[in-house]
This record gives C-alpha cells, structure tokens and sequence, in this order.
C-alpha cells in the first residue's frame, strides 16, 4: 500500500450518520513518484477495500479509496461533492495526517465555488431518478430493506444528505461535519423508515428544488482557484519528493 499524505473517515461515520450495522470507510490521498508523474504514468487510486469484491461489507468491515494528490485535486476542483466533504474534514474524523495531509485541508477555499452546482445537483437528481425508477442504473442490493420498509431506505438517506450538503455548500460555501442535528434527524428518519416511499419523494423532490435555488443565488466565486491549486500541487509534490 502506498504510503498516505492523509486519511480521514468517509461515509456516515464522517457524516454523523452511522449506526451499529455500518462499516469504516475511509478515503486517503497520497503523492504519486517522480517515475510515474513524468514518464507518463497513471497511478490515480487504490481502493483500501479488505472485504472480498462481490461480498457485501458488514459491521467493523474496511472499505474506502484512495485517491493520488493530482487526481483528487482534478474532481474536488469540478465539485465533486464526496471530494469536496472530505476538505472539510473536523479533527475527530482525521485518521492519520502528514504536515501536508493538513495542508490540503487548510486550503479548502481554493476548490469553493459555483462550479459544485452542477455536480451537486445532477448526482442528487440521477440518484433520486433511479430511486424512482425513472432512470436505470445501480442501486445497491438492499432486499431486505426494501421488503420492510418498501424502498431502499438507506439509499434514499444518502440522496438526502447530499442535498443538505449541497444546499449549505452552494449558500454558505462549506460543508457542517457531521451534519447539523436538524438535518441529521431527517436523515436518520429516513433510514429508520419514518418516512413512507411517497412522504420520501417528495421530501426529496423539495430539496432538489432548494438546491436550484441555492446555485441560482450563490455568492461563490464562479470557478475555484486554479492557479492556487496548481501552486499547492507543487508544493506538496516537492516537499513530499525532498523527504523520501
């Protein structure tokens, strides 16, 4: 395994969203060599994964991904809302860090701007379509859920607070971790099957509506900080290079 800059919890753990039947997911990041940054290589992720692919993680199980600076960088800059969380990782949920690893936390308002609107809002309207049935795609296996309580719960928990996330991020341009109580019990009421299919939906459909509003009224800066971006890359592949 590649040595990490930083890793950090994921998922409800990291969201304040977790129960006694969830797992530790975790995203790292490290810095790719020399070798593979100038003579064309490709070293993008490497998943921290110990449970076997194709078995369904349980309690205690790892799961989780780790992403190269470079790569990280890429998506967290176009506003990918997982990537974009994860810069606003609180001490608690650090689990290793490097002087670098915090660097990059400590420069999170490079990568804050309107461009996340998008990806907040077609991940939360693709996720809400398939729960719905309107578009195809994967859903996780989750029958037994689906048999209790007649939809996927814990799916549509997850669409749920990406809307929260999103919403916050777009009008105050950071992310609350975990998750501010208010919204974390609606959440957590949706896992627990307080809310039936169609109480759900339209919850959901509302939040997608806010979030428009949201992007439509943001004060972030259009684009993040490219340059500013590009300058930390350098530095922390230097620093990291010098010290090996």
């Amino acid at each position: 395994m590649t040595e990490l800059i930083l890793k950090t919890q994921n998922g409800s753990k990291l969201y304040g969203l977790d129960h006694a039947e969830s797992d530790d997911d975790y995203i790292g990041i490290f810095v790719e060599g020399p070798d593979v940054l100038f003579l064309g290589g490709d070293h993008r992720t490497e998943s921290l994964r110990e449970t076997p692919d194709g078995v369904r993680n349980g309690p205690g199980d790892v799961d989780g991904q780790a992403y190269s600076v470079r790569h990280f960088f890429h998506l967290a800059a176009k506003g990918n809302p997982s990537l974009l969380a994860i810069l606003f990782t609180p001490n608690r949920s650090i689990v290793d860090s490097t002087e670098l690893g915090r660097k990059i936390l400590a420069s999170r308002e490079l990568f804050v701007s309107a461009q996340a609107a998008g990806p907040f809002k077609g991940y939360m309207l693709a996720q809400l379509d398939r729960l719905t049935g309107q578009r195809k795609g994967h859903i996780p296996n989750r029958p037994e859920l689906v048999e209790e309580f007649g939809y996927d719960v814990k799916y549509a928990q997850q669409v749920a607070r990406l809307a929260f996330q999103g919403i916050e991020f777009l009008t105050e341009g950071k992310i609350t971790l975990p998750m501010p109580e208010h919204e974390k019990n609606i959440c957590m009421g949706i896992r627990q099957g307080y809310y039936s299919y169609k109480a759900c939906i339209d919850l959901l459909q509302m939040l997608l509506s806010q979030i428009g509003e949201a992007a439509s009224a943001t004060q972030l800066a259009e684009k993040p900080d490219m340059k500013g971006i590009a300058r930390l890359s350098r530095t922390i592949h230097e620093q990291h290079w010098k010290n090996q």
